[in-house]
């Protein structure tokens, strides 16, 4: 924890980071690795492991893991949508932000191994 920093600035990097992460993603010359994704993730998994505050804790969970995979992995009902609809082209934009690279089996294990770990705190 950082002495004098209050839970707003948390909050917003935790809120923004995986959608940046993806529309940087979108256009990058070399898509965004496994290995990137989880550097650029560590932070928000360490708050996820040691947060005093189960409120930040929550909105790891929330905003970071949850968003990843359930519209950004290649697994997310966006990615596996078939296209068909009245929202075409806004189905389309959504996946181009799919970060295909970025494999869910490899994310789960470095979460479990987290979770796993006996300095993490249970809640």
């Amino acid at each position: 924890e950082t002495p004098g920093l209050t839970n707003g600035l948390r909050y917003h990097l935790i809120d923004i980071c995986v959608d940046e992460l993806a529309k940087v993603n979108k256009d990058a010359e070399i898509p965004l690795t496994e290995a990137t994704m989880l550097d650029c993730l560590e932070p928000f998994f360490a708050l996820a492991q040691k947060a005093v505050d189960k409120n930040v804790q929550k909105r790891v969970m929330d905003n970071v893991l949850l968003k990843f995979l359930n519209q950004y992995s290649f697994v997310s009902p966006v990615a596996l949508s078939d296209g068909a609809g009245e929202e075409e082209e806004d189905e389309n934009d959504a996946k181009a932000l799919i970060l295909k690279q970025v494999h869910v089996g490899t994310v789960s294990k470095f979460i479990f191994e987290i979770a796993s770990d006996v300095n993490t705190d249970e809640r």
